[in-house]
């Protein structure tokens, strides 16, 4: 599959993600697209994956670079 110019990310919110470890369709596709999935089971999770993406679009390190105003 072709890579996109734009970062994907793909934020998974599961309760209890060892009751199902597998991937999901989108998991799947994310992978393909060479992109990044983040598993979310609490508030935390979800400000670390948030400051991550972040992180990754200001410093262009999925391919793009943004520019900051």
């Amino acid at each position: 599959m072709k890579d996109l110019e734009a970062p994907v990310f793909y934020l998974n919110y599961s309760v209890d993600p060892y009751s199902y470890p597998r991937r999901d369709v989108i998991g799947h596709l994310v992978k393909q697209l060479h992109g990044v999935e983040y598993t979310i089971t609490q508030p935390r999770d979800l400000f670390n994956a948030w400051s991550d993406i972040v992180m990754r679009l200001v410093s262009g390190k999925h391919g793009t670079t943004v520019a900051v105003d």
